[in-house]
């Protein structure tokens, strides 16, 4: 990850950090991917999961929000076989990446979902 997107991450760590002060981390995370969710601030959703270590999350929302370059980014440093299929993605066409990448994965699930999944 370069430096110019590790500093946008801790930056949007700090907002949600302060806008949400003493509640537990979780309970954090949560209340501001539905917000993220619910403006369609998939970015901004991806980047807060990735802040907080949940990086699965962070690259479903990447998804979402069609940032298929960054994932590979992401996903490469991280180790993980997706960075593949978003390295393919990225060299498509935008409705071309979108339905290859809807192809592999089912569609990314909303905060609701991923916080109450197993």
């Amino acid at each position: 990850m370069d430096e110019k997107t590790g500093n946008w991450l801790k930056s949007l760590y700090a907002d949600a950090e302060r806008v949400y002060g003493q509640m537990p981390v979780k309970g954090k995370l949560f209340e501001s991917l539905r917000v993220y969710e619910w403006a369609g601030r998939y970015k901004d959703a991806a980047e807060l999961c990735l802040v907080g270590g949940v990086d699965e999350c962070g690259l479903r929302y990447l998804r979402k929000a069609e940032m298929y370059s960054e994932g590979a980014e992401i996903a490469g440093a991280l180790g993980l076989g997706s960075a593949e299929h978003f390295r393919n993605a990225a060299a498509l066409k935008p409705d071309e990446a979108k339905v290859y990448m809807d192809g592999i994965y089912v569609q990314p699930m909303t905060a609701a979902q991923w916080m109450t999944s197993g």
